[in-house]
């Protein structure tokens, strides 16, 4: 999985798929992580936070450590995207809050403060702006206090990305690894592995 993310990181694509300044940038940003970012931005880690409301089981703090419970990690497909779920991405450099089209209106107003997902589309909602006094709100502020805590302390600005907008777009280019917009220039992580034991076996 972390072969087939660094190859489709910006740095290591071919000139013909991505500009020069982009992969120049990226190659710097890798060469100056540490290894657990490089990691990360190679390979992002997807928490599903959809059932927020109803699960009681993440987003407060574990009696015996302290540290905040974090939601189950989920795969790195298109899937964790859809219109149906809310996750929280982490690439080491920013955390993205995925709000798809048809979560429930009382689960947008508790986190954004609007009526529905509509409105904060319509507002063009990308950070969040409002600090909500419910606990959904706490429970994500907690779990981003966490992953920011894990990552060497360093301090990741929160991005909403709404469902249908280019933002999610380009996150889905470097973020859902497992799945690709164009099979005749990358694999997916089912070919990937496919073509690995192929390799293999040829030997």
């Amino acid at each position: 999985m972390y072969a087939l993310g660094a190859l489709k990181n910006p740095a290591f694509k071919l000139l013909g798929e991505i500009k020069l300044d982009e992969k120049y940038f990226w190659a710097l940003k890798l060469l100056g992580s540490s290894m657990g970012r490089f990691v990360k931005l190679c390979c992002p880690r997807v928490y599903r936070i959809t059932d927020i409301e109803t699960n009681m089981d993440y987003g407060y703090p574990v009696e015996e450590t302290g540290a905040i419970m974090k939601p189950p990690m989920v795969d790195n497909s298109y899937d964790s995207m859809s219109q149906h779920e809310m996750c929280i991405i982490d690439n080491g450099d920013f955390i993205f809050l995925y709000v798809g089209s048809s979560i429930s209106s009382n689960l947008i107003y508790d986190i954004f403060g609007y009526e529905d997902w509509n409105t904060i589309h319509y507002h063009g909602i990308s950070t969040l702006e409002t600090q909500m006094d419910t606990d959904a709100y706490q429970r994500i502020i907690n779990i981003t206090e966490q992953l920011r805590s894990e990552n060497d302390g360093t301090y990741q600005p929160i991005q909403v990305v709404l469902d249908g907008s280019m933002r999610q777009k380009q996150l889905k280019l470097y973020a859902m690894i497992e799945d690709t917009m164009n099979k005749n220039r990358e694999f997916t992580y089912s070919d990937f592995m496919a073509h690995l034991h192929t390799l293999i076996r040829m030997q």
